[in-house]
């Protein structure tokens, strides 16, 4: 057993990418509930325009990931906007949902709400890899055969 392997592997998978996702995801779910109820902790406006450098920050490094002269110039637009969108939307959840806690920490450790969120974003991180590893299967009419497929599930395609 190459125990080297196994502990790169722990190491780059579930401590840099797993527990992270999870943690945001987590507080994500925990500032939509916020958000729905009405319970935004003061001073939103101040947050606001972090929200949108957040947009603005994902936007350029999307499109400067993206832009190649062989891909359609619309595509290209409408994703790094979807990509910059969501990425201001997770973080402003989160953020919203971390000073909720941070100001009234045992609301949802009382009703034990914060395990529901925790699993939800343990649910929404294996999908959320999954769908890295396996986006070229959507958007392709034909499905590659398993000699083509990469070993790694396609991880490294994503992130070129």
């Amino acid at each position: 057993m190459n125990t080297d392997r196994i502990v790169d592997f722990l190491t780059s998978r579930v401590v840099l990418t797993v527990v992270p996702s999870t943690i945001l995801l987590t507080l994500a779910f925990v500032g939509i509930a916020v958000v729905v109820e009405g319970l935004v902790v003061t001073n939103l406006v101040t947050r606001l325009p972090v929200y949108v450098l957040v947009f603005a920050l994902a936007f350029i490094v999307s499109l400067l990931k993206l832009d190649n002269r062989n891909r359609d110039g619309m595509q290209i637009l409408i994703a790094t906007a979807g990509i910059g969108l969501a990425a201001a939307l997770l973080f402003g959840l989160a953020t919203e949902g971390a000073f909720y806690l941070a100001y009234n920490p045992t609301a949802l450790l009382r009703r034990g709400l914060i395990v529901v969120f925790l699993a939800a974003g343990i649910i929404c991180t294996g999908l959320g890899i999954w769908g890295i590893r396996h986006w070229r299967e959507f958007v392709t009419a034909t499905t590659a055969s398993p000699s083509t497929t990469a070993s790694d599930g396609g991880m490294n395609d994503a992130y070129k």
